[in-house]
């Protein structure tokens, strides 16, 4: 990370951050790393910061999140797949995110 310091100068922080699209409706918690105290104010203001200890667990929230693109394709193609049946898209993406979030 030192590298991208210098890059960034004069700064001499640089913080890692996780925002999910969700983050837009501030309904989602980012992780950031390491934790300092403007950057976690700003993400506490659209949804809630949640520093993390380290490089490794960072590492390990960031392979969680990049899942959820798949997700949404998958959604997605769920939906086109009953509109195409005649289903309306409302009702199609309703039922299909009801399907993922049932048991949450």
């Amino acid at each position: 990370m030192t590298s991208y310091v210098n890059y960034w100068a004069p700064s001499r922080s640089l913080v890692r951050a996780i925002p999910l699209p969700s983050i837009r409706e501030r309904r989602s918690g980012t992780e950031t790393c390491p934790s300092h105290p403007v950057v976690d104010a700003l993400f506490e203001r659209l949804g809630g910061a949640q520093p993390v200890p380290d490089e490794a667990a960072f590492n390990v929230f960031s392979a969680l999140t990049g899942t959820l693109t798949t997700h949404y394709a998958y959604l997605a193609t769920l939906t086109s797949w009953a509109v195409g049946q005649g289903i309306a898209p409302a009702d199609a993406d309703r039922k299909a995110l009801d399907g993922l979030l049932a048991d949450l």
